[in-house]
């Protein structure tokens, strides 16, 4: 890089910049260091004398995108528009705009790197047309993970992101010729096929579904869809994973050229989605691309005559169905329906005439084939000829009676599929199937086989025809039906694994049986479900498992042997355990849930004590795997509509009603997903794999469960009430409670949720009292979220206008609640509020308006806000007779006097809310309003609500589901949507204009990370360390970091970390607390570390008034100082007076009584640095 220190200016030619900027740029690699970067750059720029105004905004950025903190980069992430504009207008090649992408897209920060994704996709796409590989190779890589999209759900950018994306796509193959549009989709392909993270890969294909049709592939590039669906195959979310492969495969559709050769292969592609979701294949075929694509033929063609030739694996392919898709697009779908039965009635008579001719393999073939197409047909087929009809019955009997492992599919679904399509007469195949599998050497497969087909053909049968081979199929079962069959050395495989695998399928047919003919059986219950339980065990594989639990459901209430319960409940226990990690675990678990809440198992203490200890730990694994909560919530519910469960199980139902972890970003992203996805299914609420749908329902049984036994036992509620507070006192000892959507705020959420109902069943007064006292000291925790407060105050409400001693209780509060927090008074006057609105007895508002009345004068603002906005409805609610008696009050309620202030607003503001304002505690009671309105109007997101379609599809109790009053429905949330101490931590992404501050020199490439610093050089023996632990408002010690970094503060100690993430403390912090060192200490260790802080020569100086304190303003520093500051409202404690050294005080000279600790300490720390730092 030398010689281009020493080039002059006439010496840089365009040929010179060109070669030099290629080697430059090639240096610029990921793997370059930061140094070898730095070099790099200080080249580029002697190379680029004279070109400022081009390259300004590309030198400052890059050497921004060095730093590693956010809120440094952000002001400067506008200047990628001047560099994308230079390269639009030619000034710069795009390889310089690249390596920004590229510097950004490495970068720690992972919004620097989702900033750089969101402006890729928004370059022009005639600039990425001749850029592409760098599109492939570099934004597709960055997008394989859960990570961006994740981020882009934070700030709710998903949506305008897939469509920027759509855009960019349609927009490079617009921009092309037809060779390169080949290449590109072909390049595109290539790239998704080696991703890995299912949640791109979907939303990718939402990408690409969008994009307009394009014919430019052939049959000849199948390969490559088939690649990328492959690789979708591995979602292991089921639906997801459908509609994935769904999605690619319209989008190949799209590019595919309309030839017969390639819509022959569309049916290998569309069986990847059909057979699993026959509605997205019906929408398939209804997309005008694809209808377009599959009326398209280059000639006339004989579909039989297609088929025939092209013959294929009619299991793994859609060719049938598509066929007569075609046809009905071409018209030709009676001409194909006629040629199908004179080629079927051809080959049949063939058939039938000489059997040793007529089942030939070439024969046989054919004639699947076209039995194939014919089942695949959209018509009625009982309109067959008669004769046909008869040919195809012989013909299926024949092939049922020689057919082998190979046939399985043909017999499973097309003979057996034809035979229930044209009505034939079951029994024959019945008796073929009994008389076939009864003789002793028959091969395995084709013993399994038929006994499948028998099985499957059972609900064809007529009662007659049950109960003549109904002695064939108990011989068939033998004595020990249960018992696995015995296979004879001439009927096994030649492999051992097959002959296990035919085995283990050949008894779990022959148990299906006998689940179908339990009640025939010899045998009575309890000996049956003793070998059951024997044999579970044993079982060679999970569907044997399966029958046996089955079997055992059936029995189960025939028996009342405690002992053969015990061993029941544990075999299948240890069923679940086995499958813990296999995809059959959630089946199994359901079966065995099913056994345990049986009445015959709940009726005895031992096996109770079992099925308890069980749900337990069910409880603990629901926190990693929450369907198995779902399933848990679901038999509960059902055991309690069967009246099985005692007051025992409250804390179960509980921790039930309360589910629900914080969701993870992958749970975040999938939940993304699917809500795209059932904007295009049918959403049945069971899907397994949906995170949020499956806690929110899991919920709701478990609040169902509640309220029904609570309904019917009132012992139950009262127990029930008990249990819940418990665990609310439990989860206000977590130091988190105060923090918005910490698990403990939403658990504390739900729970207050499910008192408030509850609480309606309860009549015994020291229960009542028990849920007064306590939610009056939840109402006055200062750190309760508006999510808890208000549903308390509701709850209390309720509760007093059922019973008069807690109404009379309730009015008698407001000296508790001033003394305890005087901000909690306004919690008092909602419920009068709230009570006064639903009071029948509207005389009683006069004495509300009575005990309101003075707090109009408080000093607290919110509190007088409050008093005058609930004045001012109450004033409402009165006659014209009360209002001649309240006239003062109107003057009171109108004053709107005050020139400056916000108070009128927030009176205005509260009139209007949705609950101070009009919320009804009667009316208004319903599952919507407690789970839906109200949580989210307080700042609850999504995930928490039990949503309208869910209420009403699975709310079983006596409780409204849903709200009528759209008023109150539409009403808007004012004041209480606000959540303390949480925000989202998507930052705002500065897109659009850059700060002023990097933009006053814009002959420099350098950025400044303030924009006026005063340069110090700190002598070692001078040090002040700033003691805040004493402070808890996190607003003071915000503003106090910055004080503290502002004026170079060693040291600042608060009392725990976690305040430096609150909200509030980062408003006023200006991010401070990036750059001021912050320690920890807790107030009970103060005296400790001042002792530690005296040994290392520091003198201890408290800011507090005392009988020898010092005037701040003739105080002169020691040059180490521990500035100890005060509590707010207490200040310094005496413990602590007794330690310092000196106390400072501020000489005041107007008539307020302190200074708010910030701005003390503000005081002091600039006397300090005036006199030690800058003297």
């Amino acid at each position: 890089m030398l010689p281009l220190t020493i080039l002059s200016h006439s010496d840089r030619t365009a040929g010179v910049l060109l070669f030099f900027g290629d080697v430059i740029r090639s240096v610029l690699d990921p793997n370059c260091s930061r140094s070898g970067r730095k070099a790099v750059l200080a080249c580029l720029r002697v190379l680029t004398h004279g070109e400022e105004s081009s390259w300004d905004s590309f030198f400052t950025l890059y050497q921004c995108l060095e730093e590693p903190q956010f809120h440094i980069i952000n002001p400067v992430l506008p200047r990628m528009d001047d560099v994308l504009a230079a390269v639009h207008g030619g000034l710069l090649s795009f390889k310089w705009a690249a390596a920004l992408f590229m510097r950004a897209l490495l970068h720690s920060n992972g919004w620097v790197r989702l900033w750089s994704i969101e402006k890729l996709v928004s370059v022009d796409p005639a600039i990425m047309a001749s850029n592409q590989d760098f599109l492939l190779t570099t934004i597709f890589d960055h997008l394989n993970s859960n990570d961006p999209f994740w981020r882009l759900l934070e700030r709710q950018n998903l949506p305008s992101f897939l469509e920027s994306l759509t855009h960019l796509l349609q927009g490079i193959l617009l921009s092309q010729d037809e060779a390169a549009r080949r290449l590109f989709i072909e390049g595109l392909l290539s790239t998704i096929s080696k991703m890995s993270s299912p949640s791109s890969l979907f939303f990718l294909s939402e990408a690409l579904i969008k994009i307009q049709v394009f014919r430019l592939l052939n049959a000849g590039d199948l390969m490559l869809i088939k690649t990328v669906i492959q690789k979708a195959q591995h979602i292991q979310h089921t639906t997801m994973r459908v509609v994935t492969q769904f999605n690619f495969v319209v989008f190949f559709c799209k590019m595919l050229i309309p030839a017969t050769e390639c819509v022959n292969e569309v049916g290998c592609l569309t069986s990847f989605f059909s057979r699993s979701f026959p509605k997205l294949f019906d929408q398939f075929i209804e997309m005008d691309p694809i209808r377009e694509l599959l009326a398209a033929q280059d000639e006339p063609v004989d579909f039989i005559q297609l088929a025939l030739l092209n013959r294929r694996d009619f299991e793994k392919d859609d060719f049938a169905s598509l066929l007569w898709v075609r046809a009905v697009l071409l018209g030709e779908e009676i001409q194909l329906q006629k040629r199908l039965e004179l080629e079927l009635a051809d080959r049949l008579t063939a058939v039938e005439d000489g059997i040793d001719v007529g089942l030939s393999p070439d024969v046989v073939e054919a004639v699947d084939i076209l039995l194939c197409i014919l089942f695949a047909s959209p018509r009625d087929l009982i309109s067959l000829d008669s004769g046909l009809v008869q040919l195809i019955n012989g013909y299926v009997l024949l092939r049922i009676a020689v057919a082998s492992e190979t046939h399985a599919f043909m017999v499973h679904n097309i003979y057996t599929g034809l035979i229930k399509r044209l009505k034939f007469p079951a029994k024959p195949f019945a008796d073929l199937c009994l008389s076939l599998i009864s003789e002793e050497a028959i091969p395995c497969d084709r013993h399994c086989l038929l006994a499948r087909v028998l099985y499957d053909l059972l609900d064809e049968l007529s009662e007659e025809d049950v109960a003549e081979i109904l002695p064939k199929i108990i011989s068939y079962l033998g004595e020990k039906p249960l018992a696995p069959i015995r296979l004879y050395r001439k009927s096994m495989c030649s492999r051992e694994n097959d002959t296990n695998k035919q085995a283990s399928k050949l008894h779990e047919f022959r148990l299906k049986l006998v689940l179908k003919f339990l009640c025939h059986l010899r045998e009575g219950p309890e000996s049956l479900l003793t070998e059951c339980v024997e044999c579970i065990d044993s079982a060679s594989a999970y569907p044997v498992a399966e029958c046996y639990l089955k079997i055992s459901r059936t029995l189960i209430e025939k028996v009342n042997c405690p002992d053969l319960l015990v061993s029941l409940l544990r075999t299948s226990i240890g069923i679940t355990n086995e499958e813990r990690k296999s995809q059959n675990f959630l089946p199994a678990l359901q079966h065995v849930l099913s056994l345990m809440f049986t009445k015959s198992v709940m009726s005895h203490s031992s096996t109770r004590d079992i099925v308890m200890s069980f749900c337990e730990e069910l409880l603990e694994l629901a926190r990693l795997n929450t369907p198995v909560a779902l399933h848990l919530s679901t038999e509960l519910k059902n055991a309690a509509q069967a009246d099985s469960l005692t007051s025992d199980w409250a804390t179960i139902i509980v921790s039930l009603a309360v589910f629900g972890p914080i969701p993870k970003k992958e749970n975040r992203v999938i939940n993304a997903a699917y809500d795209i996805i059932y904007t295009r299914l049918p959403n049945n609420y069971d899907d397994m794999h949906k995170p949020f749908e499956v806690v929110q329902r899991t919920r709701l049984n478990g609040i169902c469960t509640a309220l029904l036994l609570s309904q019917k036992d009132l012992k139950f509620a009262n127990d029930l009430v008990d249990v819940i507070i418990t665990e609310i006192n439990t989860m206000n000892l977590s130091s988190s409670r105060s923090f918005g959507l910490s698990l403990a705020h939403r658990q504390n959420t739900r729970a207050v949720s499910l008192l408030l109902l509850v609480t309606d069943y309860v009549s015994d007064q020291a229960v009542l009292d028990n849920v007064f006292a306590n939610s009056v000291n939840w109402i006055v925790d200062p750190c309760q979220q508006f999510s808890i407060k208000l549903i308390l105050e509701w709850l209390i409400v309720r509760m007093a206008l059922r019973h008069p001693l807690v109404k009379a209780k309730l009015l008698g509060q407001e000296r508790i609640f001033a003394n305890r927090r005087i901000g909690s008074v306004s919690s008092w006057i909602n419920m009068i509020v709230l009570m006064s609105r639903a009071e029948e007895d509207k005389s009683s508002i006069m004495q509300f308006i009575e005990l309101i009345l003075p707090w109009t004068t408080a000093q607290n603002f919110a509190v007088r806000c409050t008093a005058i906005a609930g004045l001012r409805l109450m004033y409402k609610a009165l006659n014209s007779e009360q209002k001649e008696c309240w006239y003062l009050l109107q003057r009171i309620i109108d004053f709107n006097s005050e020139p400056t202030g916000n108070a009128q607003r927030i009176i205005d503001n509260l009139v209007a809310d949705f609950y101070f304002g009009q919320l009804h505690p009667i009316n208004h009671f319903d599952m919507q309003t407690v789970f839906v309105v109200l949580p989210s109007k307080t700042g609850m997101p999504p995930e928490e609500l039990l949503v309208d379609d869910l209420l009403q599809k699975f709310n079983t109790s006596s409780i409204r589901s849903l709200s009528s009053d759209q008023q109150f429905l539409s009403a808007p949330s004012l004041v209480y949507s606000g959540l303390s101490k949480s925000s989202s931590c998507a930052p705002e992404i500065n897109d659009n204009e850059t700060d002023d501050a990097y933009s006053e020199d814009k002959g420099s490439a350098l950025f400044q990370r303030k924009i006026v610093t005063q340069q110090r050089n700190i002598r070692e023996d001078c040090s002040l360390v700033v003691v805040a632990s004493l402070v808890d408002k996190p607003n003071n010690l915000g503003g106090l970091c910055r004080t503290c970094e502002i004026f170079g503060v060693d040291t600042l100690v608060i009392a725990d970390p976690i305040y430096a993430a609150d909200p509030g403390f980062k408003a006023l912090s200006m991010s401070a607390e990036k750059k001021q060192k912050i320690e920890a200490v807790r107030p009970d260790g103060l005296l400790n570390y001042l002792a530690e802080m005296r040994k290392k020569g520091y003198t201890v100086v408290a800011a507090e008034q005392t009988t020898d304190s010092v005037a701040l303003h003739k105080f002169s520093f020691p040059q180490k100082t521990v500035l100890l500051l005060g509590d707010e409202k207490e200040g310094v404690p005496v413990q602590l007076l007794r330690y310092v050294d000196h106390t400072v005080e501020i000489e005041q000279l107007g008539q307020t009584r302190s200074l708010n600790v910030h701005v003390s300490a503000a005081l002091f720390i600039a006397k300090y640095v005036e006199q030690v730092i800058l003297s």
